[in-house]
């Protein structure tokens, strides 16, 4: 599991990355993608995009290869199915962009009342998800 917040990276700037290595939150998020199986992306949907936190956190992987050829899922939690819909595709792009394999992408219906516990269909989907996602 990652360590590093996706709110803790810099703002994306590719001047500071041609100025020599990257240090601080960049760097352990390299390390921490490198050194993972598979990776699992779990994002809300916001004004129909991806969160901007997680597009740059996105953006400062994108030529350095930690994704490359790996497994990745996505996911988002929504009340309805037919939401989240947008910022998957956004991340799902992006993660193409970087050679990633996409093996599943899903929104997980999420209802206010599941707040204490989730229901069987939304443990299912998690499931599923998961399972694609280690399936090897």
């Amino acid at each position: 599991m990652l360590s590093t917040s996706v709110g803790d990276v810099p703002h994306f700037n590719p001047d500071c990355e041609a100025d020599g290595p990257m240090g601080g939150a960049v760097a352990k998020l390299r390390a921490e993608l490198a050194a993972a199986d598979a990776v699992l992306i779990a994002t809300p949907e916001y004004a129909h995009a991806l969160p901007g936190s997680l597009k740059n956190a996105l953006d400062w992987i994108v030529g350095s290869g930690e994704l490359y050829a790996k497994r990745v899922a996505v996911i988002s939690a929504a009340p309805s199915p037919d939401r989240g819909i947008n910022a998957r595709e956004m991340v799902e792009r992006t993660l193409h962009a970087q050679g990633a394999v996409v093996v599943s992408s899903a929104t997980v219906q999420v209802t206010h009342l599941e707040s204490d516990e989730l229901g069987p269909a939304t443990v299912a989907a998690v499931r599923a998800v998961l399972d694609a996602l280690i399936e090897r």
